[in-house]
């Protein structure tokens, strides 16, 4: 298999481990720093910076949001709610 596939499959499996942590902590929030944690404590160590630009990313699609708070903390929106099937 080539490289950017395995590469391109590996950041696909920590989007979906990172948008499942945050589902399995709802209604709670999770900070970059928690996430991270979390993610490397089921084997996807993974950086800062990713993890950040990552949930930026999943912002603007509407399915997390910002606290405000500082450190900013994460959570799902309705639409991620919704889209992860989360019963409230």
């Amino acid at each position: 298999m080539p490289n950017h596939i395995k590469s391109a499959t590996a950041i696909n499996v920590r989007l979906v481990a990172m948008l499942s942590l945050i589902k399995a902590i709802y209604p709670a929030r999770l900070s970059v720093s928690e996430l991270q944690d979390a993610l490397a404590s089921v084997g996807h160590p993974y950086s800062r910076r990713s993890i950040e630009r990552h949930l930026v990313g999943f912002a603007a699609t509407g399915l997390v949001e910002g606290d405000g708070e500082a450190p900013q903390g994460w959570r799902l929106t309705q639409v991620g709610k919704e889209f992860l099937g989360v019963q409230s």
